[in-house]
């Protein structure tokens, strides 16, 4: 993720989860994105989404 994604997610109105892996360079943090969620993993993603999706 970037900071620009968390505000173009926030710009159309969606909920916005920061991926905090991948392409992330150690000087980044993206806690301070203002995203919605900051996951630290796709195990961490794979649940939020799990327990998201399966609310009745």
């Amino acid at each position: 993720d970037h900071p620009r994604d968390i505000e173009a997610g926030q710009s159309a109105g969606c909920p916005t989860i920061a991926a905090a892996w991948g392409y992330i360079s150690a000087n980044e943090n993206p806690a301070s994105w203002g995203a919605d969620v900051t996951l630290s993993s796709p195990k961490a993603l794979y649940s939020l989404l799990s327990k998201t999706l399966n609310q009745d």
